[in-house]
């Protein structure tokens, strides 16, 4: 990382004299910070990670299983407790140290859909709101409100959500991955989000709610205007 004066005379001397392009430090920087490494090892220590029966390298492909050994630093469990230390902060032992614009700030960015940002802005069809909250799909319920994480890599789909439903006076957390990837060679590019993925998120999120307004006992209501009055 490297700090500059914004002197322009000593900016375009530096470029007519090619020393931009060189790698000694520039005579108009004021200060560099040469790259480090953190050398600590935090491997969780579990047994190797080995999936799949292949996968790709350049245009062949190696059949052997990919190592995921250390390439998984955040377990789904860790996920799951962290997302409701974030949303249940009162009732958890060990929990973030934020101040309340921070929380303000968490759960209006994580309950938004692409179409709420404002900048930039997000076209409805490139965008869907099932780009970004895979529960339920792109069609919700305007009672139900998603606080979530979600993200696609090697095949994998997984989404870390706090359901509320303010109609029926439900909620739930819900962190759930799913493979999509029936070949079982991963870096095809190829892979079944849409037709697997999507789908079963959109199926389980549905049928836990269902369960939820089914099961609901008279009189446990959440006060569901701690988690709202913050994003408004």
């Amino acid at each position: 990382v490297t700090f500059f004066r914004t002197d322009m005379k000593s900016y375009f001397v530096d470029i007519i004299n090619l020393k931009r392009h060189t790698t000694n430090i520039p005579f108009y920087s004021v200060y560099v910070k040469k790259e480090e490494f953190n050398p600590v090892d935090y491997f969780s220590g579990r047994p190797r990670i080995l999936l799949g029966n292949g996968f790709a390298e350049g245009d062949s492909v190696n059949r052997t299983p990919l190592d995921f050994t250390y390439r998984n630093k955040f377990t789904i469990e860790d996920m799951h407790r962290f997302l409701k230390s974030l949303i249940f902060p009162e009732t958890q032992k060990a929990k973030p140290e934020l101040t309340d614009e921070d929380y303000a700030f968490l759960y209006k960015y994580m309950s938004m859909y692409p179409a709420d940002s404002q900048d930039p802005k997000y076209s409805a069809d490139s965008y869907p709101n099932n780009h970004s909250k895979y529960i339920f799909g792109d069609k919700l319920n305007p009672s139900v409100k998603v606080f979530n994480n979600s993200g696609q890599d090697f095949g994998f789909m997984i989404d870390n959500a706090y359901i509320i439903d303010t109609e029926n006076g439900v909620d739930f957390l819900l962190t759930a991955v799913v493979k999509c990837n029936k070949s079982n060679i991963f870096g095809e590019k190829y892979y079944e989000y849409e037709t697997t993925g999507q789908q079963f998120m959109k199926n389980i999120g549905n049928l836990i709610l269902r369960y939820e307004i089914e099961n609901k006992k008279d009189g446990e209501t959440p006060d569901f205007n701690l988690i709202l009055n913050k994003i408004k």
